[in-house]
């Protein structure tokens, strides 16, 4: 037996030059890992070592490094880092571009498409026209924003693998991953403050000013929020519906720590927090389509919020019938329980059941602890975990932001945005309005005589359970173009409301007409850019803005480049002329 076969014998102790060797070797393979990562993966390497022997230990060690060593942004990489690497695939796709330029936009796009996907990044969406879409993947700030997200998650991926993430370390979200998603929202604050919305009307506010009395404001969202569930519930008491209360949790396969003591779940497969959401997602889409099919619909909300490791579990609110309630929890069982149903716990822990007892408070009293604790705290002293209020909220608002994961949706009912544009529409345009209309309009104004009511919007629609394009008021939209940093684009904006029966008749809301620009001697480092374009007016208009030789929102030619491709645009416009510099691009705090 040779001195490397004896060292992988368990168990084995090392003599003084092999330790010395083995020591070298470990600290040579970790050396690119940050100081948290080194210690912690050594340790675990001693760990592994003590339990299954050298080699498994050291089979690991190099797998993790590996995977480490693979991520195309090191997940200890500082913005300045990300921005470098922004600028050099937006250069690499300039040039991309223009050796595939006599090829066609189509092929051009198809190239660059590859080029993100090599990069881990997804390309724009079908949704978006060529020019838009090459545009963007020449522009540094928007691979400034991709590899920003990519970048968090794959730091995120690797704190979860060395069992940072947990209940007994760091709640639902790492450390480093809570500092940076904060350090981001400091940042977008700052920026908010910098600049300033003008009106048509004069007036001036700071972006930051418009965003408290917005949705962005918690407390804000929190009270549409609970205006909309109490309408469900009073339209689910008027019909003599009842309200389950289900919660449904992820395989144990895709939780990577035990909730009871930190350690390792020896089934965990690797599954990624966003992929745990997508699996949630598919198994309720499944589970809708069968009630849909055999049942009444059942309609409520849906909350995902982590556990403790950070995988999504989700909390539902669903009102059915009374005759169906036995017929729902069973096909929610079944389908829950389709994966790996023999596993410990699955029966008791996958899928749980709480019927919503009117005499307790009712449904929206019931549901408003849940949406609490996941908008600002309200209510709320500690959340499950034993973690106070305002911790818990920045952790899993941090948690949701890294992750992509959105945290609230209405199951059935109207959408929200007829509700909103309802409050956009003058009390005398509703004057002559059909009786829906004028009924949903009322329930939709807040005055100091009466609250928001929902239930009236959802009576005045047909109810809960009617398709979106059976309901009796639809939003009126209208196609026109947005000019903004990647060229004119086609966009479809509401413009008001109609009755399903009478299609032609539009009853118009109303906006204002605003100009977003920079705060005067707010020339802030913390901007995107320091070119010109960082100082020049960007205004955003329900009409398109006029339109320039240049095809951007630009009066003047500077920092054009002297490689500039031309891109067809959609539709019968001509083309618009792409440049390497920035400076011809107007500026929007989207871009940031």
């Amino acid at each position: 037996m040779n001195a490397t076969e004896r060292i992988y014998e368990t168990p084995y102790r090392f003599d003084a030059l092999e330790a010395e060797q083995h020591q070298e070797w470990l600290e040579t393979i970790t050396a690119s890992l940050p100081p948290r990562w080194k210690r912690d993966a050594i340790a675990i390497h001693q760990k592994k070592c003590a339990l299954n022997g050298l080699q498994p230990a050291d089979l690991w060690l190099t797998d993790f490094v590996e995977k480490f060593a693979a991520c195309r942004i090191a997940p200890n990489a500082t913005d300045t880092d990300i921005m470098a690497i922004a600028e050099k695939q937006a250069k690499r796709a300039m040039e991309r571009a223009q050796r595939w330029a006599a090829s066609g936009s189509m092929k051009m796009r198809r190239q660059l498409d590859k080029l993100c996907i090599e990069f881990g990044i997804q390309p724009p969406g079908e949704n978006i026209g060529d020019a838009g879409a090459l545009a963007r993947m020449t522009d540094k700030l928007w691979w400034r924003r991709k590899l920003r997200s990519e970048a968090g998650r794959e730091r995120e991926n690797i704190s979860i693998a060395l069992g940072y993430v947990h209940k007994h370390r760091d709640i639902y979200i790492s450390r480093e991953s809570l500092e940076a998603e904060s350090h981001k929202q400091r940042r977008n604050a700052a920026i908010l403050e910098g600049m300033e919305a003008v009106s048509e009307d004069g007036e001036i506010f700071t972006i930051a000013e418009l965003a408290e009395h917005s949705l962005s404001n918690p407390a804000l969202r929190r009270g549409e929020m609970m205006v909309r569930i109490k309408g469900y519930e009073t339209v689910a008491n008027e019909l003599g519906h009842v309200g389950i209360f289900v919660t449904l949790t992820c395989p144990s396969r895709m939780h990577a720590r035990l909730s009871s003591n930190g350690a390792p779940n020896p089934a965990y497969d690797g599954t990624k927090p966003k992929q745990a959401q997508a699996y949630l997602g598919d198994l309720l889409a499944r589970i809708r389509s069968v009630l849909r099919h055999e049942y009444a619909s059942p309609y409520g909300l849906r909350i995902a919020e982590p556990h403790h490791d950070g995988t999504p579990h989700w909390h539902m609110l669903l009102f059915v019938t009374p005759l169906h309630v036995g017929a729902v929890k069973e096909t929610i069982r079944r389908y829950a329980l389709i994966d790996t149903p023999d596993e410990p716990g699955a029966q008791q822990h996958r899928v749980k059941f709480e019927m919503i007892d009117p005499q307790k408070g009712g449904a929206a009293a019931y549901i408003a602890k849940y949406i609490g604790k996941n908008i600002d705290g309200t209510g709320i002293d500690l959340d499950e975990n034993g973690v106070p209020a305002q911790e818990s909220i920045g952790r899993v608002t941090a948690w949701a932001r890294l992750h992509g994961i959105h945290q609230f949706d209405f199951i059935g009912g109207p959408p929200v945005g007829l509700w909103r544009e309802l409050r956009r529409i003058h009390s005398a345009t509703v004057t002559l309005a059909p009786d829906e209309i004028a009924a949903a309009w009322r329930a939709a104004q807040k005055t100091t005589d009466q609250n928001a009511d929902f239930a009236g919007l959802m009576r005045a629609v047909g109810g809960p359970t009617v398709k979106r394009a059976d309901q009796t008021i639809q939003l009126a939209t209208k196609a026109g173009e947005h000019i903004g940093r990647y060229g004119y684009e086609q966009t479809t904006k509401p413009f008001g409301i109609f009755h399903k029966n009478k299609p032609g008749k539009v009853f118009e809301s109303e906006r204002k007409r605003w100009e977003i620009r920079i705060r005067p001697g707010k020339y802030a480092w913390s901007f995107a850019d320091n070119s010109a374009a960082a100082y020049r007016p960007w205004t955003r208009v329900n009409n398109c803005a006029p339109r320039t030789g240049s095809g951007f929102a630009s009066n003047s030619s500077e920092g054009m480049g002297s490689n500039v491709i031309a891109f067809p645009r959609a539709g019968p416009v001509g083309n618009v002329g792409l440049s390497s510099g920035l400076t011809s691009r107007p500026f929007s705090p989207s871009s940031l």
